[in-house]
């Protein structure tokens, strides 16, 4: 059999590269909308907030309320004591209405949402989120400062009494995980 010349030979280029399997940048520096930064030092009590936050809008039947999420990248999937750490720190911040963002936002004089939730993924690199749902329209641009200024008035405020009902709430739910499987 005689075979063309193009054939014969192989292809110059080298086969693309997997999609999504590089490392990811910072995405405040990709200048995406929507970022926020905060920087506080460690012993301050004031925060700055740069960046301005992305509305999105959608339509529903009650249009005078609406939701924040805030999002950040998690650690690495291979750093499972990080991962841990950080979801003790989250059922602290909003597990209950005694949880100091519960009671910033929602057990309040002034409430500026009607709850508080947090959620993550784990992937190669994970994102941690907290929702504030049922957020008043008019008052709703609030809650990005807001949250910045609580969070710094719960790190000085920070109960290890609280922390230790956390850790045991979240390991009797894990060993009752495991006996429901």
């Amino acid at each position: 059999r005689v075979l063309s010349k193009q054939a014969q030979t192989k292809p110059s280029t080298a086969p693309p590269g997997r999609p999504w399997s590089g490392p990811l940048c910072a995405m405040a520096a990709l200048g995406v909308a929507g970022i926020l930064t905060s920087s506080a030092p460690p012993s301050s009590t004031e925060v700055t907030v740069k960046g301005a936050a992305r509305s999105i809008y959608f339509p529903t039947e009650d249009e005078s309320v609406g939701s924040v999420s805030m999002a950040w990248r998690g650690p690495k999937y291979s750093d499972a004591a990080t991962w841990q750490k950080l979801l003790v720190l989250q059922s602290y911040l909003t597990d209950s209405a005694a949880s100091p963002m519960a009671k910033a936002f929602v057990e309040c004089a002034s409430p500026l949402c009607g709850d508080v939730g947090s959620a993550h993924e784990v992937f190669s690199e994970g994102y941690h989120q907290l929702w504030f749902e049922d957020a008043e329209v008019d008052t709703i641009d609030e809650i990005p400062a807001a949250f910045f200024k609580h969070l710094l008035a719960a790190r000085e405020a920070f109960s290890m009494e609280r922390m230790g009902l956390c850790i045991r709430r979240m390991r009797r739910t894990h060993l009752l995980s495991l006996e429901s499987d």
